[in-house]
């Protein structure tokens, strides 16, 4: 992209990094894997850091996109590292959370690290705040299957035109916030789109278990909201038991705008929540860079202390402990079901 708008062939660390062609351990192309794939550096882009000016709009691009010829342009990330620069993430011990189609969190690390719990990228860390060679590290868990699973509620389940979509979630969201902990005994494990940390198994499948007949369309928008939210308790254990405790999570996205399920997060993972203000997390973190960028801001820390803001705060509350047992019944349900998921996989076809 910044080779088309600018005709500089280059790109950001926190960009090239999810190709899985960089040493993240220094910053530069591995050449064993380059050597196996057949890849020579003069096919990749130069490598640069995050928030730093390439180049300037070309004629061709700027007619494109309707804006001025030579306009800087500025370097930027993958959509999860610009989201937890745009929610104001700046430390270890604090996560940002996006509660989107996926639900996908991060945390910052000076580490390198790995694990199977989550995966290591360059965070977007403006090049102003280099005081070493290479960016911090951002710890990131992925969840594909978020608020997706809503839409296979309404659109395969319920069998909802488009339009009437929205008016129902609305509907069962209202129904569902009235009832207990636990969906009166319904538990769900969402791998509508199988699962990625801690198991990297394209076989897993959703669970819904539990069913019994008092359970109806509200019981099951309520087992999705909480096997999501134990879901990501489960991932964010695994990250604290690598790279030390996270004191609290600023969500962002469509499902963190209802404030009850920003509580039931807070409940289920025992930690505070804080909502961001901005619904574009991931703009304004892009956006951040590019005040960096031009020198609007000479510290990443002062552009989020005037870009961002962050909204309600979510403790937990007196739930906390009904969840704490309901995580010990939900952390074995994928475990137990693996083989038979697995033998089920290969039955598909």
């Amino acid at each position: 992209l910044l080779w088309k708008l600018t005709g500089e062939f280059k790109s950001s660390l926190p960009s090239v990094d999810p190709m899985g062609l960089l040493d993240l351990s220094t910053g530069d192309y591995a050449e064993p894997l380059l050597d196996f794939l057949g890849v020579r550096r003069h096919q990749l882009p130069t490598l640069v850091s995050a928030g730093v000016r390439v180049g300037a709009l070309t004629q061709s691009a700027a007619a494109l996109c309707c804006l001025p010829v030579g306009l800087p342009v500025i370097s930027g990330a993958g959509d999860g590292q610009a989201a937890g620069l745009g929610a104001g993430i700046r430390g270890a011990g604090e996560a940002y959370l996006n509660l989107g189609t996926a639900l996908v969190s991060g945390v910052l690390s000076e580490d390198y690290r790995t694990d199977l719990s989550f995966r290591s990228l360059f965070a977007a860390t403006p090049a102003c705040d280099a005081a070493k060679k290479l960016p911090p590290y951002f710890l990131e868990t992925d969840l594909k299957g978020g608020t997706f699973t809503f839409d296979w509620l309404c659109e395969r389940l319920l069998e909802l035109p488009p339009s009437e979509r929205p008016a129902q979630l609305r509907r069962l969201a209202q129904a569902a916030a009235s009832l207990p902990p636990g969906a009166q005994g319904l538990m769900l494990v969402p791998y509508w789109n199988g699962v990625m940390n801690p198991y990297w198994d394209d076989d897993a499948s959703g669970v819904l278990v539990g069913l019994l007949g008092h359970h109806g369309q509200a019981h099951v928008y309520r087992a999705i909201v909480e096997g999501l939210a134990l879901e990501q308790r489960l991932h964010t254990g695994a990250v604290e038991a690598s790279a030390g405790p996270i004191d609290g999570l600023v969500c962002m996205g469509g499902l963190s705008e209802t404030p009850w399920i920003r509580q039931l997060f807070a409940d289920a993972l025992n930690k505070p929540i804080v909502a961001a203000e901005s619904r574009e997390a991931t703009c304004l973190g892009a956006g951040i860079l590019a005040a960096c960028g031009v020198g609007v801001f000479t510290r990443s820390g002062d552009a989020i202390e005037a870009m961002t803001r962050r909204g309600e705060r979510h403790l937990p509350g007196a739930q906390a402990g009904r969840y704490a047992e309901l995580f010990e019944v939900y952390q074995g349900l994928y475990p137990a079901l693996r083989q038979a998921q697995r033998r089920l996989a290969a039955l598909r076809h």
